[in-house]
């Protein structure tokens, strides 16, 4: 059921789905809280850890009505933050995707007393540019944007894999009507000098094997800047791993989270492994 949160720039719209220790799912660029449906439902139905399950709409996407004015991704991290706050969860897990991970990196810097866990999937760090990482992956999504509708299959199987696009063509058919008027693209230009070693968190960094977009070599060097973080590919999955295989996904974060949720309870646990 949607419900709504009135925050500082805008009138939010989310999800709940479970009960227990709270995670906040931060979608991508493209996206909104619809594509983390299969997710939700994943990881509030899995019996390894309880969950309460957050998703919603940030500014510009989906039912989220905001004020228009300018943000970037450190306002998008602290909306975050505040959604929580207002459904009174002071400290809890994020999972972001894509440019999502990359707000919910901002978020674990800014916010590091409220983040008990992170998972980052298929992103890069805020403090380098996509283009410069993948900058083949980047030039061709240029290009088959500038191709639509007629490339749209194909840009879909750069954010699935090519055998998952042939068979749901209505991703295809998502991609073929882009969005106008929207400042979604700018954020994932984005740079900020926020290097991942300043995240404390426990952090584990999941990336798809079959990835166009943010290929796996980005993410495994990720895991290695922020020192601490364990790492995890996916065979057979590309770049929206929540919608592509959101029951492999879930599995991993309900693991990540059981062990951290064991190590909170250990009587050796510290106060630095929670990250109090």
């Amino acid at each position: 059921m949607t419900r709504f949160a009135d925050l500082h720039a805008s009138r939010t719209a989310y999800e709940i789905q479970g009960s227990g220790s709270a995670i906040l799912l931060v979608h991508g660029a493209e996206a909104n809280r619809e594509s983390f449906s299969a997710l939700s439902l994943a990881l509030s139905s899995q019996t390894a850890v309880p969950l309460c399950v957050v998703s919603y709409d940030q500014r510009e996407c989906g039912d989220t009505v905001s004020d228009g004015g300018p943000h970037g991704i450190p306002d998008l991290a602290s909306d975050g933050v505040e959604l929580m706050a207002r459904l009174g969860f002071e400290r809890f897990a994020v999972m972001g995707t894509s440019l999502g991970g990359r707000i919910a990196q901002a978020l674990a810097i800014a916010f590091p007393e409220r983040v008990e866990a992170l998972c980052l999937v298929n992103t890069w760090p805020l403090d380098r540019m996509l283009a410069q990482l993948n900058p083949a992956g980047v030039d061709r999504l240029r290009r088959l944007r500038e191709g639509l509708p007629a490339t749209a299959l194909e840009l879909a199987a750069m954010f699935y894999t090519p055998a998952h696009a042939a068979r749901h063509p209505a991703l295809a058919r998502r991609f073929a009507q882009p969005k106008s008027g929207s400042r979604r693209g700018a954020l994932a230009l984005e740079v900020h000098a926020l290097a991942p070693a300043r995240i404390r968190a426990p952090t584990l960094c999941i990336a798809g094997e079959e990835d166009q977009v943010v290929p796996i070599a980005v993410m495994r060097a990720l895991a290695d800047r922020i020192g601490h973080a364990a790492f995890e590919a996916v065979p057979g999955v590309g770049h929206s791993m929540a919608v592509q295989a959101p029951d492999a996904l879930a599995a991993l974060i309900a693991h990540f989270l059981s062990r951290q949720h064991a190590g909170a309870r250990s009587p050796d646990a510290t106060d630095s492994s929670r990250n109090s």
